[in-house]
């Protein structure tokens, strides 16, 4: 048989949030510091600072984070290919540690 929904007002928790949660969310934090204030200069700022960023150094800028992205996919992907194909094809001690730890940001 069914039971009868209750009409009595369901009990909300409060959840007090844990340290680690509290630091994890301080680092998040201090991280998105400098891409909130670069969104509030873009929004809020002069285009004069653009102009003058794009004639002097933003044509270098751009190139060098093509290069430095270039750099990191490559080595990403040579260095991920190496370890997974090393913990998939040889026995070793630790290799379920690192099997663990490879997929980990």
């Amino acid at each position: 048989m069914l039971e009868e929904p209750s009409s009595a007002p369901r009990r909300t928790t409060l959840r007090v949030p844990t340290p680690s949660a509290l630091g994890a969310a301080l680092v998040a934090g201090l991280c998105l510091l400098p891409m909130v204030s670069v969104a509030l200069a873009a929004f809020f700022g002069s285009v004069d600072t653009l102009i003058q960023l794009s004639e002097t150094v933003l044509s270098r800028y751009v190139v060098t984070t093509l290069w430095l992205l270039a750099i990191v996919m490559l080595l990403s992907a040579t260095i991920g290919t190496a370890t997974a194909w090393l913990v998939t094809m040889a026995q070793f001690p630790g290799r379920r540690v690192l099997e663990v730890l490879l997929v980990l940001p």
